[in-house]
């Protein structure tokens, strides 16, 4: 048996390495979502909803760190000398000794896994959840204990920290509490704020505590018995993100604006214009240095917050929503960093976001080229164009008159096309046309009935089609009237995407992919075992048709009778846009940047056995989730339909090829006749590496999992 496993592990290695296609391009395309901080006298720690980066020269530079991370969604950071704690959403808490090169999950004894702060008191780590509970660790985290702190509102633990012997936690829902007992006991602290008990953010300066909440800012001299607003400006009221505090300086996030108090917080003065627009959410604050996390990346000022540069080089962690290839020119529409552009097919990326002013102009929706014109369709700043390669844009929706605008008008860009010399565009209130590159719009409605928000625009030979989250629209007279091609919201999902072949017509969706041959009047399932997916995007390239979808990339050579699922390398599979460059194929992912593989590769792959949908005893096991994993594991399964697969010899082996389970520890949590999760009771196994081995029929497949 030994001898078998051996070989399959080998196999296994064999494919990645012979066939690893995909590979990260994001040389220059640096930006995203930082959702925490935290520093030490060496080095600096970043949460993002992908990830953990350190930076050990004050953040000149970023290195991800995420090996053992089984959760990448970040919520909290804690640097406790040598060792890093970070707070997942959903995932609980995971541990480092070496500075993030290998990260532990700690969860024995947490019965809520989304860790919403962090703090330590002497020998005791304590981890606010959500519901109302504290939890806390005695030997890092190897273990922890909960203690529930009111059963008022429920809501999670914003904020803890520690003064003397007492700590107080702040509440989303509940205000604050505190207890000298380490959680044995609590006791409110909400006096005196008027009801405004929705806490965000708690530190301590000059013996006081200061606390920010959902609607201003708030400072106790006397251990939080009482509260006073420390605002005296009426219109100052707002959501306090996040509070520093540096020298004599107290800093606040109020909204999105970083404001400065060198007198305790009588006055305040805006420092941070120049990226106000990018969504700050978080604060550090060392004597003159500032760092910023914000939607967009982190941003960084060595002089009390009077200039600001960007600090968040190897940052990759954006959200590539479309992809258009221009000439030479690829350009890359981000979700919060704008728009980049690579002359060299992806080796390197330079920022093109010159006209750009509001943070919804760097929510870019939707890219499209015609002529010599780019069109940049943004989250909620309308259309920008630009004529120069990418290099300026100008404002393309501001010509809408007031009438329209009192139409409910909304200039959130959804999708763009363009046909013999019009522009049109798709927005949440409808379709509008132009025939001026821009310069005017006009609505084209006509014939839209209930849902307007038009999330796909596409046309063939025959007219424009236009897809909203619930029906299909046909129209052959440039969109003055628009038919509906069918109600359909194929089994539950809306659709997402449009890309002809010659007479065929095949759309993704939220719930698989559908095909027409009849211009939209009936339609078929690509395939049927794909219906669990929702695809993004797809590509038509000769007989080859690429698909990206939220559960990685899917290739067929034959006009869709049969797929492959080609994501070595991937290590973000939730694909939102594909473009072909120069025989590459680029995919750009959700919070995990750019990749691209060459086609050639791709098609050789195709040869590779890697998950083969339409195969006679096809068997194909998705990546184990949790891994590592305590109590139990699993791991999303296809089979072959016409074999049951409860019937089938499972066993679980050690490294060394020696049976540690039976199948009596195998279930299946079946979704279909051809697929559902195995799950494995891994309760009381000892720590280490293990092999699932399923045969079934000729095929047989392994499944790699961590015990800790």
């Amino acid at each position: 048996m030994m001898k078998k496993v051996f070989f399959l592990l080998m196999l296994l290695v064999s494919i990645q390495v012979s066939y690893s296609q995909w590979e990260p391009c994001n040389k220059g395309l640096y930006g995203g979502i930082v959702t925490c901080l935290s520093m030490s006298d060496t080095k600096m720690v970043m949460g993002t909803k992908n990830g953990v980066y350190v930076s050990s020269d004050k953040g000149e530079s970023w290195v991800a760190k995420n090996n053992g991370l089984g959760n990448r969604d970040i919520y909290i950071i804690l640097i406790d000398g040598n060792n890093i704690y970070a707070g997942t959403f959903g995932g609980g808490i995971y541990f480092s000794s070496n500075n993030g090169d290998i990260w532990i999950q700690k969860n024995s004894g947490l019965t809520e896994l989304t860790i919403t702060s962090l703090a330590i008191k002497g020998n005791y780590i304590f981890a606010g959840t959500t519901n109302n509970y504290l939890f806390y660790s005695e030997n890092k985290g190897d273990s922890w204990i909960s203690k529930l702190i009111t059963t008022d509102t429920l809501g999670a633990v914003t904020a803890i920290v520690t003064k003397g012997d007492t700590i107080y936690v702040g509440l989303s829902n509940s205000g604050l509490f505190s207890s000298a007992d380490n959680g044995d006991n609590w006791e409110p602290k909400n006096a005196g704020r008027m009801g405004d008990i929705g806490i965000t953010s708690l530190v301590i300066r000059h013996n006081n505590i200061w606390a920010g909440t959902q609607n201003n800012l708030f400072v106790s001299i006397d251990n939080c018995a009482n509260w006073s607003k420390k605002t005296k400006d009426a219109s100052f009221g707002g959501l306090i993100n996040d509070i520093a505090i540096a020298n004599n300086n107290l800093f606040i996030l109020r909204d999105s604006e970083l404001k400065l108090s060198t007198d305790d917080g009588d006055t305040w003065t805006t420092i941070n214009k120049s990226i106000s627009k990018k969504r700050a959410n978080k604060i550090i604050a060392i004597g003159e240095d500032i760092f910023v996390g914000t939607a967009s990346g982190l941003y960084y000022s060595n002089n009390g917050g009077n200039n600001w540069l960007k600090s968040y080089k190897g940052l990759v962690n954006t959200s590539v929503g479309s992809l258009v290839k221009k000439g030479s020119l690829i350009l890359a529409g981000t979700y919060g960093n704008g728009i980049f552009l690579s002359s060299n097919n992806g080796d390197s990326w330079s920022e093109k976001n010159i006209g750009f002013d509001s943070t919804s102009a760097l929510e870019i929706n939707k890219l499209f080229t015609d002529g010599n014109n780019i069109f940049a369709g943004t989250n909620g700043d309308g259309m920008y164009l630009s004529s120069d390669g990418g290099d300026k844009w100008i404002r393309r929706w501001k010509e809408i008159n007031i009438e329209e605008i009192t139409k409910g008008t909304n200039f959130q860009i959804l999708s763009i096309t363009s046909k013999d010399d019009i522009i049109y565009t798709g927005s949440c209130s409808g379709i509008y046309s132009s025939k001026d590159s821009g310069m005017t719009w006009s609505r084209i409605n006509n014939g839209i009935q209930g849902d307007l928000k038009v999330r796909v625009l596409a046309n063939n030979y025959s007219g424009l089609f236009a897809a909203t989250d619930g029906r299909l629209y046909f129209s052959d007279d440039e969109g003055s009237n628009w038919v509906q091609k069918q109600d359909m919201t194929f089994g539950g999902g809306a659709i997402r995407s449009i890309a002809f072949s010659n007479d065929k017509m095949i759309v993704g969706t939220g719930a698989g992919m559908y095909s027409s041959i009849d211009n939209g009047t009936s339609w078929s399932y690509v395939n049927g075992k794909l219906a669990l997916y929702c695809f993004y995007s797809i590509l038509i390239d000769g007989n080859n048709i690429f698909a990206g979808s939220n559960n990685g990339f899917y290739l067929s050579t034959n006009g869709g009778n049969a797929w492959r699922g080609i994501n070595t390398g991937l290590t973000n599979q939730i694909i939102y846009s594909l473009e072909i460059s120069d025989g590459y194929l680029f995919a750009g992912t959700y919070n995990g940047g750019l990749y691209r593989a060459k086609i050639s590769d791709l098609l050789v792959a195709d040869g590779v056995e890697e998950n083969n949908i339409n195969q006679e005893n096809y068997l194909y096991a998705f990546p184990p989730f949790p891994n590592p994993a305590t109590k139990e594991v699993r791991s999303l399964v296809y089979w072959d339909s016409s074999r049951d697969i409860e019937q089938d010899e499972i066993g679980i082996y050690n490294i060394y090829g020696s049976k540690v389970s039976d199948r009596s520890k195998i279930s299946f949590d079946k979704l279909s006749s051809y697929n559902g999760y195995l799950v494995w009771n891994c309760a009381g196994i000892e720590t280490g590496a293990y092999l699932i081995v399923i045969k079934h029929g000729t095929e047989s497949r392994t499944i790699k999992v961590m015990i800790n």
